[in-house]
């Protein structure tokens, strides 16, 4: 006759750890999911800043030596996320654009 203590070991503890596995492994997808959707989130917002940001400066006519550095850092930032080539254009088109008077060393 089989005891009980070797029905446990033989069941029990295997039946206990899928169990445990199964729960991280689901736990573990909720986590991923959600980490995707927070860098989507976070890229989506710094694709529109740096949209409206460019739009603003183009308009303008002008961007400073700190506003550009403010948008070279949402950028970076944008680009490690994924982001694409519409705010590379926009941010080519603010690199062109003159400093503000004086600020460069020269006048305009």
């Amino acid at each position: 006759m089989v005891d009980l203590g070797d029905k446990v070991i033989s069941w029990g503890i295997p039946s206990a750890c899928a169990a445990a596995v199964g729960w991280i492994a689901t736990r573990l997808r909720k986590l991923r999911a959600k980490d995707r959707a927070l860098e989507s989130g976070m890229c989506a917002l710094l694709h529109d800043r740096l949209v409206q940001g460019c739009l603003f400066y183009l308009c303008k006519g002008t961007c400073s030596v700190p506003e550009r550095e403010n948008l070279q850092i949402m950028y970076d930032q944008y680009s490690a996320l994924g982001g694409n080539g519409t705010v590379t254009a926009l941010m080519a088109r603010v690199d062109k654009l003159p400093y503000k008077d004086g600020e460069d060393g020269e006048d305009e």
